[in-house]
């Protein structure tokens, strides 16, 4: 029989979504290794770990036949590399299971995350170093660079853009170029943000619908991130008016890892809209796909996110449903 967390009496959940949770474990270590078209789901390694593991004992052998799995199937398609994001997320999967095994709060599990996330990076960043004899680093900056000298290419031989055109995005793609160094680092940590805050909501939502006995941490709608983080925001914007070309990449590092924070919190603002006004749930993915999906979108709840610290827009929803219940009622 499997146990229950220690201290908190929660149950293993039900033979079926043990099941499907065990089918979604193998799949995020299996299907990226078949196809590049599913390489995105390595990044959801620690939400299938929340599922699978939290509060069952003796789970951590099928985690490792998943991961044994998948590594199988890269190798059968000649694609061993295909493996190390799945595998990489670990340590960040076992960092979240034990912050809901121990109940700390929303804010602490995602530092926690965080880090954990950062570390294996860290170190599996360093093994593929050695392995290829070259800066991890700077192997990723010469990718993206050479991926925009491939690009400007297509572009000058599609032959659709008139000898100006192909000069200003040729100017364009060199400025890029430039400023890419001083930016890339911002990149990797709001990329490592998104992927840990991605994971805590799936993660959130996969328990709440298949196992919500196991649940600990509140409802997407009710996230909201620290109020002092505000203050980073400013002190950023201000480095980077200022002339040392020292703090400008800190500060872009830090405005992009808090674009980041806010759009999450954004997203949660506009699911607590959702719930309040009870908005179907089709309309609410045609929402949510039409603001992820474009740049505009996205910097709208991130804009959204930052002026909730001010306008604490769920408070006044809940204040004015309160006023509207008290009126009924007298």
């Amino acid at each position: 029989m499997e146990g229950r967390i220690p201290g908190t009496g929660l149950s293993p959940g039900k033979k079926f979504s043990g099941t499907g949770s065990i089918l979604f474990l193998f799949a995020v270590f299996i299907l990226p290794a078949l196809t590049p078209g599913f390489a995105w789901m390595s990044f959801l390694v620690p939400a299938a770990l929340l599922l699978v593991v939290t509060g069952r004992t003796g789970r951590w052998k099928t985690v490792a036949a998943a991961a044994a799995a998948g590594c199988a199937a890269a190798a059968a398609v000649g694609n061993v590399a295909a493996a190390v994001p799945g595998i990489a997320m670990l340590p960040a999967g076992a960092a979240m299971v034990t912050a809901v095994e121990r109940r700390e709060s929303l804010i602490r599990s995602a530092l926690v995350v965080f880090m954990a996330m950062a570390l294996s990076s860290l170190l599996f960043g360093a093994a593929v170093s050695i392995s290829a004899g070259s800066n991890v680093y700077t192997l990723i900056l010469g990718n993206i660079q050479a991926g925009i000298d491939a690009s400007l290419e297509m572009i000058k031989g599609a032959g659709e853009l008139t000898p100006e055109q192909i000069s200003s995005i040729s100017r364009t793609a060199i400025e890029a170029k430039k400023t890419l160094p001083q930016l890339l680092p911002g990149i990797l940590l709001a990329s490592l943000a998104g992927a840990t805050l991605l994971n805590m909501v799936v993660g959130r939502w996969l328990l709440g619908r298949l196992r919500p006995e196991a649940v600990t941490w509140p409802p997407f709608p009710e996230w909201k991130a620290p109020e002092p983080l505000v203050f980073g925001v400013i002190g950023a914007g201000f480095a980077l008016l200022t002339p040392f070309s020292v703090v400008v990449p800190l500060a872009a590092a830090t405005l992009m890892l808090l674009h980041v924070v806010y759009f999450y919190q954004g997203l949660a603002v506009l699911a607590y809209l959702f719930e309040f006004w009870r908005t179907p749930p089709g309309l609410r993915l045609i929402v949510f796909g039409l603001l992820v999906l474009q740049a505009y979108g996205v910097l709208f709840l991130s804009l959204t996110g930052l002026i909730d610290v001010w306008a604490d827009f769920r408070g006044r929803l809940n204040r004015m449903a309160d006023r509207g219940k008290n009126k009924k009622e007298l």
